[in-house]
């Protein structure tokens, strides 16, 4: 790969030890960047595609790329007659999980207005009306009045599904004068200096086996198996989640990319720093690890795992809501769903059945022998033939693990909310807060960390047939439509829902009975049209008096509003417009649209006419019917 300086990067920092009289305390202290495995990020530009971010992560000579996917979810409102179609989309997708690859799914639900504030701070900051920028910065004070309330709650939906490729993979034989060959070979490559050019080969190679083996196949995966709308994130973008994840700022351009495209790869050298260093703006991005809790931007997170599973569902709708029905209450904010789903060994999982099916067998036979019952033997038993019925029937295992992270300020606000979320969850299903190594399950939810969740120091994942598991995959959002324009807050959920009306063209509709805040909503879409600069023409249907419901508002713009009162005032359709100043050109097509305009005017007015007229002789005709009667 080529560089603009031959300095070599350092990728760990290592262990520092402490001096005698402290050894009491701690003996080792282990830099942050040391326990992750983030090695740099890509931009892969191949087969029609641009720029598709993903992740680089290395432990010892093993590479895993990591994909990660904006997805839309499933709307929690769905039709009946949808529901079943999505869940059978959803629950084919999952048997055809790659082998020995995860997919991990992360839903947010946080009580941020950072982007909302910085979009009306832009618009009230080009705006020249004194009254415009009254009402913007009303529009701010009340996103922020909302955010604080913890009534308004941004969300992400986002896949994160990997390809690995091991080193033991490429070097794997039982030969050892092949393998005595192979280290020879490297140690030779290392002495000429031709190493590196074998190790950008080797990268190279499999960014480019990722993007065809892994991310294609993933994306198909989504979108055809299991109808998912999903888009693929830039390099840009994943580095921006990274950034996020660890600091409060604007993320700065992605440190020392690696490029892919059809020319091949290169990487583009910024930093003399590794970087995992730059990932940690200052102290306070470098999280504080302790055994109930982890301490980051001056935010508590505690985590929480099922521990023992739910029972089951009254229907698939009930099913895909489970998780939404939680996170989507008014008390559950600044909370984090990561689930992680891996295919079993079927193979596996049949023995054991069959093991325990056996053992149960022969613990109920002794104690018949003996004159009794064994009855948790008998319910084994029921259960494992049950669960090879369901094997037989085409469902697949799958490894399922399911983890919460509650955000806040304190601990003791920590403490309540981990309890309020706990207590959501209704029996035979336990949520319980994990207090001894928080610090490490949290680790395994951070993208740069090379482990799969819940399975060291011990493995806590839940087994789950892939009829089960979309009861726990946390895919059910709110759709929010745009990313920015008009805002409305959704009434479950509390989800911020966009309506770009003055970038794009839309056509909207509203309606609603008398008294019930029409009016309101349309002065609340004319403000940003306003204050962008946008001429808005606003027909409304006058009260008997003439006055209109926008008459108030039109006032209030003083000498850049003006209401037209059709009962008073008189307006001549054929004068020709001032079309001074312009060119040539501009003055014929804009003369051409108002002919156009007037033709289109008086054949609306004739068939007008006609109409009354009609219904004029219509009304007549019955009266002259109905007086000699």
């Amino acid at each position: 790969m080529s560089s603009t300086t031959s300095t070599k990067i350092k990728h760990k920092i290592g262990k520092k030890s402490l001096d005698t009289e402290q050894l009491g305390v701690v003996k080792n202290l282990t830099p942050f960047e040391d326990i992750t495995h983030l090695a740099g990020i890509a931009s892969i530009s191949l087969a029609g595609r641009r720029d598709i971010g993903a992740l680089i992560l290395q432990k010892k000579e093993d590479i895993q790329i990591k994909f990660c996917f904006d997805v839309q979810g499933v709307h929690p409102s769905l039709p009946e007659e949808q529901i079943l179609p999505i869940f059978e989309n959803i629950e084919g997708g999952l048997k055809e999980l790659p082998e020995r690859e995860t997919l991990t799914i992360h839903l947010g639900s946080f009580t941020d207005d950072f982007l909302r504030q910085q979009e009306l701070k832009k618009i009230e900051d080009k705006c020249d009306l004194e009254q415009l920028t009254l009402l913007v910065r009303s529009e701010r004070l009340r996103a922020r009045e909302l955010t604080e309330a913890g009534t308004r709650k941004n969300k992400f939906l986002r896949f994160w599904c990997t390809y690995s490729v091991l080193a033991s993979e490429d070097s794997r034989s039982n030969d050892a004068i092949e393998k005595t060959i192979k280290q020879l070979q490297n140690a030779w490559f290392q002495f000429t200096g031709q190493i590196h050019g074998v190790r950008q080969e080797r990268i190279e190679t499999i960014l480019r086996d990722s993007f065809t083996s892994g991310f294609q196949r993933w994306e198909q995966l989504f979108t055809n198996s299991m109808g998912l709308s999903v888009r693929a994130v830039t390099s840009e973008e994943v580095w921006s989640i990274l950034w996020s994840q660890f600091n409060r700022s604007d993320a700065p351009k992605v440190p020392n990319p690696l490029i892919l495209d059809e020319e091949g790869l290169r990487e583009v050298q910024s930093s003399d720093f590794h970087i995992r260093h730059l990932m940690l703006e200052n102290e306070k991005s470098v999280p504080f690890l302790d055994r109930s809790w982890v301490r980051l931007q001056d935010k508590y997170i505690g985590v929480l795992q099922f521990s023992e599973k739910p029972q089951g569902w009254v229907d698939e709708y009930a099913q895909l809501r489970y998780l939404w029905e939680v996170i989507s209450k008014e008390k559950i904010s600044d909370t984090e769903i990561i689930c992680q789903l891996s295919k079993a060994n079927q193979g596996l999982a049949k023995t054991a059945l069959q093991r325990i099916t056996k053992q149960s067998i022969t613990s109920s036979a002794m104690s018949s022998e003996k004159g009794s019952i064994d009855v948790k033997a008998n319910m084994n038993i029921e259960e494992a033939v049950k669960a090879q019925e369901t094997i037989l029937r085409g469902s697949l295992p799958i490894h399922t693990a399911v983890v919460f992270c509650v955000h806040r300020h304190s601990r003791q606000k920590l403490d309540e909310a981990c309890q309020y979320l706990s207590s959501c969850f209704l029996r035979p299903a336990v949520v319980d807060r994990e207090i001894e190594y928080a610090w490490k399950t949290w680790l395994q939810c951070v993208p740069i960390v090379w482990e799969n969740l819940l399975t060291r120091p011990f493995n806590r994942r839940l087994p789950y047939f892939s009829s089960e598991v979309p009861g726990l995959m946390p895919i059910v959002r709110t759709a929010t439509g745009d990313k920015s324009g008009f805002e409305l807050i959704a009434e479950e959920g509390g989800t911020p829902v966009h309506l770009d009306l003055y970038k794009q063209h839309k056509n909207l509709a509203i309606f609603g009975t008398t008294r019930a805040g029409k009016s309101v909503l349309v002065a609340g879409l004319l403000t940003p049209a306003l204050a962008q600069d946008i001429p808005v023409i606003a027909l409304d249907y006058p009260k008997p008096d003439g006055t209109s419901t926008f008459t108030d508002y039109t006032k209030f713009m003083g000498e850049e509003g003006a209401y037209f009162d059709i009962s008073k005032e008189s307006n001549n359709l054929f004068e020709l417009p001032d079309l001074r100043g312009y060119e040539p050109e501009l003055i014929k097509e804009r003369m051409t649209d108002f002919k156009e305009f007037l033709k289109s005017t008086l054949i609306l007015h004739s068939a007008l006419q006609l109409v009354v007229s009609v219904n004029y002789v219509e009304r007549k005709s019955k009266i002259i019917i109905w007086t000699p009667k």
